[in-house]
């Protein structure tokens, strides 16, 4: 669960600090996971971070990346961040 977590805190990153899943009541959103509906991709993400997130959120918890495996992806993003992240001011 603590890869799923992060993979939720990288979205409210991306979103600002929207609240994930607001309004959702409880059994609705059990029921929406269980569908395979996911957060939606923040604008500012491009389809590669977001796939992380969705790596982040996978059933099954041993198919999820590691936290190394993350570092490492996310240490070789840092390196191009107008690659992988779209914000215009």
């Amino acid at each position: 669960t603590n890869i799923h977590t992060l993979g939720v805190t990288i979205w409210e990153i991306c979103t600002f600090g929207n609240h994930p899943y607001e309004n959702i009541p409880i059994q609705s959103l059990v029921d929406q996971l269980e569908r395979g509906e996911r957060l939606a991709q923040p604008s500012i993400c491009t389809i590669d971070v977001y796939m992380v997130m969705i790596k982040c959120w996978l059933v099954d918890a041993y198919s999820r990346p590691s936290f190394d495996e993350l570092t490492e992806i996310f240490v070789h993003m840092a390196r191009d961040p107008g690659r992988y992240l779209v914000i215009q001011v």
